[in-house]
């Protein structure tokens, strides 16, 4: 297990590197730092000061060396948000916040609502899929297929302003923005649960088919147990694995999906921040921020894996 644990955070680790790279580039396409920092009616002097001190005089295989350096530590710079247009004297920096706290700050918020996300898919399509394979094409089988087929195909932003045309302005059941509980989580949630539910459902009816196929099924309903019994107790355990999959797939969906959701519904936290920051191009920011979400992916990956052992001792790490 050490060894598969230590492969997989060598690949995690070339992802992560490979991400944060792509971000480095494209951020030194977009303009010059020093410009977007001190604003556009800074003058000449406090600009070329700046890009003194921040080194991007230097050729950029060296201002790549020096971003990793300090992305190792976790800083990946001021936030050019809170930033102040002045003169810099004695090659100094403007005042300003890290951007690595302040997107960590802002997990709380989007954990809460990737939570409440993957619990409500997870709650709603497991039955879901059970109930459909132990009625194979049958009328209820058929609506969960069209149900779950919907939810693939609605894409989130469109969803989320449905919602927010029905529920909100039209019947006033939740709020349309906003953090707190359970009024205005509800509609996010929803937003964010619809495609995870289309897809998780799929693959329970899919895999639960495949078990409920199989000599053992049919030697437990010799022996009388209940279709019920049969399919929670033995047929779902052994379909545990490819569920497992998907909803730590669909996680790290929500995670990344995140983004415009939160922006619709200014829920205050990791997605918000990362679309504000790019459309005032600020760099350091969008730097962390993406770092942050890109870690959280890896490590949910990472634990699905880990899981299967305990699912099925069958499997091994090899």
């Amino acid at each position: 297990m050490g060894a598969y644990l230590f492969r997989r955070l060598q690949h995690s680790f070339v992802l992560l590197l490979v991400i944060v790279t792509f971000v480095f580039v494209a951020g030194r396409s977009i303009g010059d730092p020093a410009r977007l920092i001190l604003g556009a009616e800074a003058d000449e002097a406090s600009i070329r000061l700046l890009r003194e001190t921040l080194g991007l005089d230097d050729p950029l295989y060296l201002q790549y060396i020096r971003f990793l350096a300090d992305a190792v530590r976790g800083d990946f710079g001021i936030t050019y948000r809170f930033a102040m247009s002045r003169p810099i004297a004695h090659g100094g920096m403007p005042p300003g916040h890290a951007a690595l706290p302040l997107a960590l700050e802002r997990l709380p918020a989007t954990f809460y609502l990737a939570s409440v996300a993957i619990g409500l898919a997870i709650a709603l399509a497991i039955p879901m899929g059970i109930v459909a394979a132990m009625r194979p094409r049958s009328l209820l089988d058929r609506v969960i297929n069209v149900i779950s087929l919907a939810g693939v195909s609605i894409v989130e932003f469109w969803l989320a302003l449905m919602l927010i045309l029905v529920f909100s302005v039209g019947l006033g059941w939740f709020y349309t923005s906003g953090y707190g509980g359970f009024y205005h989580v509800a509609l996010p949630a929803m937003a964010l649960a619809f495609r995870p539910i289309g897809r998780i459902t799929q693959m329970v009816r899919s895999a639960m088919l495949d078990e409920l196929a199989r000599p053992y099924i049919t030697a437990a309903r010799s022996k009388g147990l209940s279709r019920t019994r049969i399919a929670m107790v033995h047929g779902l355990k052994n379909a545990a694995i490819p569920i497992v999959t998907i909803i730590g797939d669909e996680l790290a969906n929500i995670l990344t999906g995140v983004i415009i959701v939160e922006y619709i519904f200014a829920w205050p936290g990791i997605g918000q921040l990362t679309l504000d920051a790019l459309s005032r191009r600020d760099l350091p920011m969008v730097q962390a921020a993406i770092f942050v979400l890109v870690f959280l992916v890896l490590i949910v990956n990472l634990t699905v894996d880990i899981a299967y052992t305990f699912l099925n001792p069958k499997v091994r790490f090899r």
